[in-house]
């Protein structure tokens, strides 16, 4: 839709993102890297970050999310819309966004670096 939808606490998260045409995080600050980002990665995969918040660490500009400068609303705003109307670019940000989160955060990802550095230290 051409809408903004604000759900407060939520414990569907999941599905939330997958339903969003964005999930979109800016910062002005440099939080680190949230794990919301990551979760909006594997779960929706168009995701609107900021440089400097961490988020420019994993997100690679127009190829599996998008990055914008803090206090840039207007090329935010710009950014959502070139979204919303290029459904097939937005697939396919999508698809490298999936593909890179499952790559390097998911669970069974994290479990195989963890017994290789226990083997590489026993």
């Amino acid at each position: 839709g051409d809408s903004v939808e604000f759900l407060g606490f939520s414990t569907d998260v999941e599905q939330n993102m997958a339903d969003s045409d964005v999930c979109v995080f800016p910062s002005l600050y440099g939080d680190g890297l949230m794990s919301t980002v990551m979760e909006a990665m594997y779960y929706n995969g168009s995701v609107i970050s900021t440089f400097g918040s961490g988020s420019d660490e994993v997100i690679c500009h127009n190829f599996n999310g998008y990055l914008c400068a803090p206090n840039s609303s207007n090329k935010l705003k710009l950014l959502i819309e070139n979204i919303i109307s290029n459904p097939e670019k937005k697939q396919e940000v999508m698809n490298n966004s999936k593909e890179y989160a499952t790559k390097n955060f998911s669970w069974s990802n994290y479990a195989d670096k963890m017994l290789f550095i226990i083997k590489e230290n026993i």
